[in-house]
């Protein structure tokens, strides 16, 4: 069995980039060809990824991914490719009770109220964890949690140690807290996304999740502009 290994055509810096980057699009292709083979994703096009570059996710369609724009990252900060899978309710509904249940575990236990409080709402209407698997149309549905005490927000900051300085989470907060392992969990199987939501003319906190797909799971950090307005 013979190697063949093709080198850049110069020793040019931009055109050694361009080789590498070319040769780490090869490398995403294949990783959609396994995809296939393992019946997770479509045989036939488009095929949508999320591309997650210095912490911010973007959705993809492969076909427009060019080696010529596209950046690899650092050894701190790589550049991933996710293929996104065909949506599934039933891993949304899973993964929102798995959320509620952990919210709840970490909540103060001083009075029972925060706990007690958390809210399950679809397309911003209020419901329960029980009627999730019961949802009709899904296609379109966003399974928000949150909590309306007026002191959600205040726990979100400094719950645990630090609070969000410079645009950069320094604590680990509540919801972010289980945000980010619900995210570890479901991976791409799922969106979701960590925000803050318009209540009660102020804002609390929120998870958000919905089939895959449906929307890039960058999270929300206070004064950014980025607040969601619930629905009534």
């Amino acid at each position: 069995m013979s190697i063949k290994a093709i080198l850049p055509k110069s020793f040019d810096p931009t055109e050694q980039l361009l080789w590498v980057e070319t040769q780490v699009l090869g490398d995403v292709k294949s990783a959609r060809r396994e995809g296939v083979r393992a019946g997770l994703l479509d045989k036939k096009p488009p095929h949508y990824l999320y591309v997650t570059e210095k912490g911010r996710i973007k959705k993809r369609k492969e076909s427009t991914l060019n080696p010529k724009y596209m950046k690899i990252g650092t050894r701190a900060s790589p550049t991933v490719y996710d293929y996104i899978t065909e949506g599934n309710w039933e891993t949304v509904a899973e993964a929102a009770e798995t959320a509620l249940s952990m919210l709840r575990r970490l909540a103060p236990a001083k009075t029972g109220k925060y706990a007690g409080d958390m809210q399950v709402l679809i397309n911003g209407r209020i419901t329960t964890a029980s009627k999730l698997k019961t949802v009709n149309d899904t296609q379109d549905a966003v399974v928000t949690l949150t909590n309306f005490v007026p002191y959600a927000t205040a726990l979100e900051h400094g719950f645990y140690v630090g609070r969000y300085d410079d645009g950069k989470y320094k604590g680990q907060g509540i919801f972010l807290q289980v945000a980010r392992s619900i995210r570890k969990m479901y991976g791409s199987n799922i969106s979701l996304r960590f925000s803050f939501i318009a209540q009660a003319g102020g804002t609390v906190p929120a998870i958000e999740i919905a089939v895959a797909g449906a929307f890039a799971g960058n999270d929300s950090k206070p004064n950014s502009g980025s607040t969601r307005r619930r629905k009534r």
